[in-house]
């Protein structure tokens, strides 16, 4: 699988370097890989729903974190939700990286969002279909275990 990043106007170079460290970093968790290629787009969602009727796809803007289109294998990922991320820096301090380890981990919005698109992609269904919804709950077991 080949991972196609592209930043829409507007989003800097930032974003694509944090969502290129997460997106292996969640397929590996769980235990997914993509035959085909896979586009992903990083859009600012403010800047999305201004420019709606630009867009070739019909969107639906209700949720500003991700979406895609399993029929072209595209995910598009807001920058609010790389913002939201949980990729944790390593610092070249042994005792800080250790007491890092002891922080209560947070909910990891990227992730959630990478997963719900990936089910998408995966099954070509909706929120609501059977073999969606047992899949995403699927991954969310081997993401949060």
């Amino acid at each position: 699988m080949n991972t196609n990043i592209s930043c829409l106007d507007g989003v800097t170079a930032m974003y694509k370097t944090l969502l290129e460290i997460k997106i292996p970093e969640v397929m590996l968790k769980i235990g997914e890989t993509f035959e085909e290629d896979v586009t992903w787009l990083i859009f600012d969602e403010k800047q999305l729903a201004q420019r709606e009727s630009l867009i070739p796809h019909p969107v639906r803007f209700k949720n500003k974190y991700g979406f895609c289109f399993p029929e072209i294998n595209e995910i598009w990922i807001s920058t609010a939700a790389i913002i939201q991320s949980n990729i944790t820096p390593k610092f070249n301090n042994k005792s800080i990286n250790a007491a890092m380890k002891f922080l209560p981990k947070q909910r990891d919005l990227l992730a959630e969002v990478i997963i719900d698109e990936i089910a998408h992609i995966k099954t070509k269904r909706g929120h609501g279909d059977l073999v969606y919804d047992t899949l995403l709950e699927t991954y969310k077991n081997l993401l949060f275990s």
